[in-house]
C-alpha cells in the first residue's frame, strides 16, 4: 500500500494504526516518523495515536472537493487527456496536476504517454478533483486537477513509476510532499525515465 491508495489522510491513518503503527510501519506511509500517516492527502483527516471506534449510526464521510465525473476520450501525452463530462457530455483538456511528462519529440515522451494509456485508456471512467491551493487552469486553458481512478492517484503513479516529474507552476500543492516522495522513489529506483533519459 501506499498514500495514493487511500481516499483520505483519515483513511490511511486508520489503516497505519491497524498494522502496527507508529511503532511499525511496514508500508513506509509515515516517511518523516512523526506517527502521522500520509499527511499529504485530502480530508477528512484523523491524527489520533488510536483507531478511532466506529460510531452507532455512521454517516458518509463529505468529499474535501467536489469531484467531477468523466469519461477518458484521448490520452494527449504522458500527463494531459481529453475527457467528457458525464452527465452532460461536455469536453476539456485536462492536465494532470503536479506532474510534468517529457515532450512527445524527447526521451521518454512516447513512453510517458504509453504509460498514462495503459492506466487511463479511452473509454474509462475517471474523477477529476481540483485543489484549493492551485488555479483552475493553466496558460493553455487546460484544466488543473488530479485524476482519480477509482481509488489510485493516476497524478502519483505517473510520478512514482518515473514516467513523469513533480512540477508546480505557482504556489504549493496540497500533496506535494507526497508527489515529492513518489518522484524520489522513482529517482532513487532509477525507474521509467529517469533509467531511459
Amino acid at each position: 500500500m501506499d498514500c495514493g491508495d487511500f481516499p483520505s489522510q483519515r483513511a490511511a491513518q486508520i489503516y497505519f494504526l491497524n498494522h502496527g503503527g507508529p511503532a511499525s510501519d511496514p508500508d513506509n506511509l509515515d516517511s518523516d516518523g512523526d506517527g502521522i500517516a500520509c499527511e499529504s492527502n485530502p480530508c477528512p483527516c484523523f491524527t489520533g495515536s488510536n483507531p478511532p471506534q466506529p460510531s452507532p449510526s455512521p454517516s458518509p464521510n463529505p468529499q474535501p472537493a467536489p469531484a467531477q465525473k468523466v469519461i477518458v476520450t484521448k490520452v494527449i501525452d504522458g500527463d494531459r487527456v481529453r475527457v467528457k463530462y458525464v452527465p452532460g457530455g461536455s469536453k476539456a483538456t485536462v492536465s494532470l496536476l503536479g506532474t510534468r511528462a517529457p515532450k512527445l519529440n524527447k526521451c521518454g515522451g512516447i513512453e510517458s504517454k504509453r504509460a498514462l494509456k495503459k492506466v487511463t485508456p479511452v473509454g474509462t471512467r475517471v474523477q477529476l478533483i481540483p485543489d484549493k491551493k492551485q488555479r483552475n487552469k493553466n496558460g493553455k486553458g487546460d484544466l488543473l486537477r488530479y485524476v482519480h481512478k477509482g481509488k489510485k492517484d493516476v497524478n502519483r503513479q505517473q510520478l512514482v513509476k518515473g514516467w513523469s516529474e513533480l512540477y508546480v507552476a505557482k504556489g504549493k500543492l496540497t500533496r506535494q510532499r507526497s508527489y515529492a516522495r513518489a518522484e524520489k522513489v522513482a529517482r532513487q529506483g532509477s525507474r521509467g525515465n529517469w533509467f531511459t533519459c
